[in-house]
């Protein structure tokens, strides 16, 4: 399950009215530091992959916890992924910047139990990235 399948199942159910899409990590991480400056712009909700190219959803989080507090502030990861290794589960919790992990694939139960997590009242949310 790939970011574009993400971006179809949010899409469906309407979760988000814009949606950002990386295929690869870093990319992502440098998209967020260009949002310095445009605070509108920032993603409510980021959803991670532990499996990617070139850095892996670790790596990103561990990318992400260095960006200034206020790119980070007021936005939740969820990490998706197919892994059923316990040493990705005991990692995973050791991020507090990991709010929520969910196994693929994401479905629309698993986005009404992120809205419920979240305390979110609307359906759509600003911003996202996949």
């Amino acid at each position: 399950m790939g970011p574009f399948y993400l971006q179809k199942v949010i899409e469906k159910n309407q979760f988000a009215e814009n949606i950002l899409v990386f295929s690869a990590a870093d990319a992502a991480i440098e998209s967020l530091r260009q949002l310095e400056t445009s605070p509108a712009e920032r993603p409510d909700i980021i959803f991670l992959d532990i499996n990617m190219p070139v850095m892996d959803g670790f790596d990103f989080v561990e990318s992400y916890m260095k960006l200034p507090s206020l790119l980070r502030d007021n936005c939740k990861i969820v990490m998706i992924s197919s892994t059923n290794s316990p040493e990705d589960f005991a990692r995973i919790s050791t991020y507090p910047a990991i709010a929520l992990f969910f196994s693929k694939p994401l479905s629309e139960k698993i986005l009404d139990n992120i809205r419920e997590n979240f305390g979110l009242h609307t359906s759509k949310l600003s911003n996202l990235l996949a």
